[in-house]
């Protein structure tokens, strides 16, 4: 368990002469003999992330989010959705943030666009502007992702951010410039993979996977890897049997997102208008592309496995 607090700083995103900004990519590969299901006692170097809104009401914690890129990250579309169908975004006196603890040092994300998901889809993409002090050097620590199909029986590992207790409302302090205190327990569950869905399920009308990976309410939105620990997925939802062993979580490929287009605002110039993951960011992303059609196909030794009309949304927020 590890104690987050903050305090908001204001937003630092012009580059200063001398300053240094490092990226650093991390894999969670899968270990045969750990649990399947653990909490973890580290802190994933920020680059694990948990939303949390706030209102004039006090701070919502909504689910889990990672980062994929400096300023950029991923998050299950449904943990922010009533936030943006509210009319939140840009409103005085609300904002969105994804928060993350690198040791003892919070870093605190404000959340500017929301871009996606494919219609039906679960997957969004998030640019996030730092509020937290930047100094002459900083390292940013994110997951690689990839552009992959694990194959019936393959191992995945799943990460996300739990409160405890789980309380839904929490107070703000010093006159509302001061995040809660938010006591986090990080979790990790393995298991492998039963059902495979190319064109989604009526759910989730997008490609996913379904898994015997147990999930707890907060892990929403986390990331999850496969067998070599690159990111080829997101918890969108899971179901409970009658037993502890009993449990099937569905996890929507990263897929579509890699073509989503939007502009980062930290580091400035890094992410310009029309970026996308696809180039720089997600391994073997050859594989995702779009045709003539415009429709999104996910090549697999030259053959499509997967075809359907990509359908971003403009960006949300500002």
């Amino acid at each position: 368990m590890s104690e987050v607090l903050g305090t908001l700083a204001e937003p630092d995103l012009a580059p200063r002469i001398g300053q240094r900004i490092r990226t650093e990519s991390i894999l969670v590969p899968f270990e045969p003999g750990e649990p399947r299901h653990k909490l973890l006692d580290q802190d994933l170097r920020g680059a694990l992330l948990f939303i949390e809104s706030i209102t004039p009401d006090g701070a919502h914690v909504h689910g889990s989010a990672f980062l994929v890129a400096p300023g950029i990250a991923l998050t299950a579309w449904h943990t922010i959705r009533d936030w943006q169908e509210a009319g939140h975004f840009g409103m005085p006196n609300h904002a969105i943030f994804a928060v993350g603890a690198m040791g003892d040092e919070p870093r605190l994300w404000e959340v500017r666009t929301c871009c996606g998901p494919m219609a039906g889809g679960d997957v969004a993409v998030l640019t996030l502007a730092p509020r937290f002090p930047l100094g002459d050097e900083i390292t940013i620590v994110h997951f690689d992702l990839a552009a992959a199909l694990p194959p019936l029986g393959a191992n995945l590992t799943a990460l996300g951010s739990r409160l405890d207790p789980p309380d839904e409302v929490l107070p703000l302090g010093a006159g509302g410039e001061e995040l809660p205190t938010v006591s986090l327990v990080t979790i990790a569950s393995s298991g492998p993979v039963v059902d495979r869905y190319l064109t989604g399920i009526p759910r989730i009308q997008a490609p996913c996977l379904a898994a015997e990976v147990m999930t707890d309410g907060g892990m929403s939105g986390g990331p999850v890897f496969d067998e070599h620990g690159y990111v080829i997925g997101v918890i969108s939802e899971s179901i409970r049997g009658k037993t502890a062993d009993d449990y099937i979580s569905f996890v929507s490929l990263i897929w579509p997102s890699a073509v989503f287009t939007f502009e980062g605002v930290w580091p400035r110039g890094m992410f310009p208008a029309g970026s996308t993951l696809r180039e720089r960011w997600v391994r073997e992303g050859w594989r995702i592309t779009v045709t003539a059609t415009n429709e999104l196909a996910f090549l697999d030794g030259g053959h499509p496995d997967f075809i359907g009309p990509p359908n971003p949304p403009p960006a949300i927020g500002g």
